[in-house]
């Protein structure tokens, strides 16, 4: 997988995402299902003083490997934006709506 900071098209790509991005001074965002390749690390770590992935499957660049369905060890309101690209398509519809 490539790195979105890294792609052809980054500045293209940052636009879409800046749509939907804080402003940069955020203190942290947790990239929920950032995957092992964490593509959009380079990009949101420059929105921030702290990210934070996490994912099912442990990786070089995940910081935290965890189920979310089991829960996590973080306290609330311990993020600023919690992001979760493409995450929703691994639940059941029952599990998104309960």
């Amino acid at each position: 997988m490539i790195d979105v900071s890294s792609h052809k098209n980054v500045e293209n790509v940052i636009r879409y995402f800046l749509i939907y991005l804080q402003p940069r001074g955020a203190d942290s965002i947790l990239d929920i299902g950032g995957g092992c390749n964490a593509p959009y690390r380079g990009v949101l770590q420059t929105r921030c003083k702290k990210y934070v992935n996490l994912d099912i499957r442990p990786g070089e660049k995940v910081d935290v490997v965890a189920d979310i369905i089991d829960g996590t060890e973080f306290e609330d309101k311990q993020f600023d934006m919690i992001l979760a690209f493409g995450l929703y398509h691994n639940f059941k519809y029952e599990e998104v709506i309960t």
